[in-house]
């Protein structure tokens, strides 16, 4: 059978009433008291664009190579004009629903996001996070089965999109999706991308080849020394990369946010792009915290590189490859381009 006959009826019907659903309100529109009167281009992108954020991720149940999964959906309220498809993974143990903040923000800008729920989820495994924490990180890592797990659902979430079109009268650029990810979820992606951990390819069970994604987004994502991974593992990325750290990113697996830079400072030159914060914590990833400035950076950066790159918009490629990001925020973030 097709790969993209493996959606099931009942995702079908599924997607009909929850987009009916989620159609029913128009969500309120954000009150930013931090934004308040600033008409700065990183203002603009941390509001919620035009296209209005949904209430909620619709919730839909896939079938991908005979294995169930659940999908989060984060449809625009607007549903004309072309879509940004974005697929998103989460970080280990995580959920899609954690970043709630950040994806239906990227959705009130024109974006349609499929965001898988991994295997190694808590709320898949039902694992208890207590002092034994990092022996559950770690075995996630060395697991390879979680890591072809992790690999197939991104890569099979792209089977669904022509019925999650059809079923939502939605349109889309045309274009191949942005692959997006944070912490393991920043690892999916960069795999996907071409990084090759110990000069070896970690693939899907039926990878769809290097056209698959059209571009990265990698929000604390693996430097060299983790996972196998050394200078020489990012050299065959070729595709637009934007990753996002700070010196104060510190993840489970002990890795800091200094050894994070060499992700970007590893890859070939050509449309890479540096986001780094001078102060953070880990809640920047998530877009939940409006009173937090790197929050609001954060959320107004990577939905500025989405643009650019899944639209092939010009004024916001300008603005990724210039200073006038890192002059607004007053030396908050720089951002860096090669």
């Amino acid at each position: 059978m097709n790969r993209r006959s493996l959606l099931s009826l009942g995702m079908a019907a599924g997607i009909t009433s929850a987009f009916g659903r989620a159609r029913a309100d128009d969500s309120p529109i954000e009150s930013i008291s931090l934004l308040s009167g600033q008409t700065s281009e990183l203002a603009n992108y941390a509001r919620p664009g035009e296209y209005g954020a949904p209430d909620a991720a619709v919730n839909v149940m896939v079938d991908i190579g005979g294995q169930h999964r659940r999908l989060f959906l984060y449809v625009p309220q607007k549903r004309t004009g072309n879509l940004v498809p974005v697929v998103f993974s989460h970080a280990e143990l995580s959920s899609p629903k954690a970043y709630d903040g950040l994806l239906k923000h990227w959705a009130s800008h024109g974006m349609l996001v499929i965001a898988p729920l991994h295997d190694d989820s808590i709320v898949q495994t039902g694992n208890q996070l207590g002092d034994d924490i990092h022996k559950v990180v770690d075995s996630v890592l060395l697991n390879e089965k979680v890591w072809k797990s992790r690999l197939n659902d991104c890569e099979r979430s792209l089977d669904c999109l022509p019925a999650i079109l059809q079923q939502s009268s939605m349109k889309t650029t045309g274009r191949a999706p942005i692959m997006a990810g944070h912490g393991l979820g920043a690892f999916t992606a960069q795999l996907l991308s071409g990084v090759r951990p110990g000069g070896k390819a970690w693939t899907s069970d039926t990878p769809l080849g290097t056209d698959a994604f059209s571009a990265f987004l990698e929000m604390s994502p693996f430097g060299s020394g983790q996972a196998g991974l050394t200078p020489e593992s990012y050299a065959g990325v070729g595709l637009p990369v934007l990753v996002a750290t700070g010196d104060a990113d510190k993840d489970r697996f002990g890795e800091t946010g200094k050894e994070k830079v060499t992700a970007f400072t590893n890859l070939p030159a050509g449309y890479k792009h540096l986001l780094h914060f001078r102060t953070m914590n880990d809640g920047v990833f998530y877009g939940r915290n409006l009173n937090d400035l790197p929050t609001l950076y954060m959320r107004s950066v990577t939905t500025i590189f989405l643009r650019a790159y899944g639209l092939q918009d010009m004024s916001t490629l300008r603005l990724l490859s210039g200073t006038t990001l890192s002059d607004e925020a007053q030396g908050e973030i720089t951002l860096a381009y090669r």
